[in-house]
């Protein structure tokens, strides 16, 4: 069930943002699936935004020649990671007990496009998407890649990235979350499964995941 959207003003932002909390399922692996069906439809729904092709030209301007590297510097640049928790927190005394329970962040593309300053927070979550909006944007598919990295929950999936499909063929993993370049990949794979990103997931707001119970939804102020 999906509640109706609110207004807060978040600290650490600096701005008012938007949210809604909308319940998802119990059990780890449809928890996945729903969050990554709905961070498809935000990248899908934000990547012709001229916010986010402001910030694709901009990426292109050094390294034009080099789209994958333009991106991944660009986004290495611009978002300064930070757990969930600590994005979520200035939230907290804002909130009921059970939206206290929100672990999960995840900002649209468009918001991070716009946002002004050194101030850009995110997780792996975020980085992924915004990443995706700006290949999108330069006419590059690509998917999600979700993976098991921790050996002590070789079944649980723990980290979120994006492949690059450039039109002259093969995969380029672009971890800007982690990596120190578009190739780079995570050795510890004990599982992994790719989204591929457009025609899959439905319009709607920035997320906060509330672990086994619902979703929040934030956004900067688009209604």
């Amino acid at each position: 069930m999906r509640e109706s959207v609110q207004r807060i003003f978040h600290p650490g932002i600096g701005s008012a943002v938007s949210y809604e909390v909308e319940a998802v399922p119990e059990d780890a692996d449809g928890q996945v699936a729903k969050i990554i069906d709905l961070m498809t439809g935000y990248v899908n729904q934000d990547y012709r935004t001229p916010e986010v092709t402001a910030r694709a030209v901009e990426a292109l301007q050094y390294h034009p020649q080099d789209p994958l590297q333009a991106v991944f510097e660009h986004v290495k640049g611009k978002i300064h990671f930070a757990l969930d928790e600590t994005i979520a927190a200035p939230l907290y005394p804002l909130l009921s007990s059970r939206d206290q329970e929100a672990v999960e962040v995840l900002i649209r593309p468009v918001d991070m496009a716009g946002m002004e300053g050194a101030y850009k927070l995110g997780d792996c979550d975020d980085f992924a998407m915004y990443t995706a909006a700006l290949l999108l944007n330069l006419g590059i598919p690509c998917s999600f890649v979700t993976i098991a990295a921790d050996q002590g929950e070789p079944e649980r999936f723990s980290h979120v990235y994006v492949a690059a499909y450039p039109l002259g063929g093969g995969r380029v993993a672009m971890d800007t979350s982690h990596g120190d370049g578009p190739g780079w990949e995570s050795p510890h794979r004990y599982r992994i499964a790719e989204w591929p990103l457009q025609g899959m997931g439905r319009g709607g707001w920035v997320l906060l995941g509330l672990a086994l119970a619902g979703v929040w939804a934030m956004g900067k102020g688009r209604n």
